[in-house]
């Protein structure tokens, strides 16, 4: 098992995914005229093939919706004080509905998260730290890939290594 660190200095956070076997990549998407209040910044963190095929097919002039992945956002908090009331009056970007909220840990902090179902099933953490909320989301898929792994298991490596600072 190979891994690399992404770190973002400027909005204070990093994370570890696998690069071997069965990759990863990166991918910063566009933010302008996103319409995500407050955005900062917006990252997809998806299987390289998938990236790979992506970047094929575009050249090609095929385009479709983005493959499974798991996203990795950045906040202005707008001074929220709580995550939860944050969660619920975001709802339109964190899809969190008051009977989907649970208690987790993002950086050995408790905090909040919440299940949400649409494409596909999926979950989201969300962290309040430093006016900023780092919100995660991914997929509650367990079915177990050719390479021993999960989207639900890949999704939880990277939310217990995402640090804030």
């Amino acid at each position: 098992l190979r891994t690399s660190e992404f770190i973002n200095n400027e909005l204070g956070f990093s994370f570890i995914y696998r690069v071997n076997p069965d990759s990863y990549s990166v991918v910063l998407q566009p933010t302008a005229g996103a319409s995500y209040q407050n955005l900062l910044a917006m990252y997809s963190v998806m299987k390289t093939s998938d990236y790979n095929k992506i970047i094929q097919d575009s050249a090609k002039g095929i385009y479709y919706g983005s493959p499974t992945a798991i996203g990795v956002q950045v906040y202005d908090a707008g001074g929220a004080i709580n995550i939860n009331t944050w969660l619920l009056d975001n709802s339109i970007s964190t899809n969190c509905e008051v009977e989907t909220i649970f208690v987790t840990t993002v950086d050995g902090k408790d905090t909040s998260g919440c299940n949400w179902s649409g494409m596909y099933e999926g979950i989201t953490a969300a962290l309040l730290h430093k006016n900023k909320v780092y919100m995660l989301t991914g997929e509650r898929d367990e079915n177990i890939s050719a390479y021993k792994y999960s989207n639900y298991s890949d999704f939880n490596e990277l939310v217990s290594s995402f640090r804030v600072y």
